[in-house]
């Protein structure tokens, strides 16, 4: 896994890897769901409000149905933010 996870508010945590794979695990640890697209996903996934979760693999952009909107963490994501700013105000 070279992708930074993104974190839901219901817990599960969405992320990809070298295997091909967009990956879906509960807050138990439990997978829930993977999602096999067409190279590495290494960039770190974007979670909508509506749930959908997009991700990179390969040369091809995948929006895959998730449940959750981003957590209201400190941190929930690469870089803090849907924009990627990398700051916390």
């Amino acid at each position: 896994m070279r992708s930074a996870p993104t974190l839901a508010e219901n817990g599960r945590v969405y992320f990809g890897s070298d295997d091909g794979n967009l990956h879906a695990v509960d807050a138990d640890g439990s997978l829930l769901w993977k999602h096999q697209c067409a190279g590495v996903v290494d960039g770190s996934c974007l979670l909508l409000e509506t749930g959908l979760v997009v991700c990179a693999g390969g040369s091809k952009l995948y929006g895959v149905t998730g449940t959750g909107a981003p957590a209201q963490a400190q941190w929930p994501t690469f870089r803090h933010d849907q924009q990627r700013t990398g700051r916390q105000e």
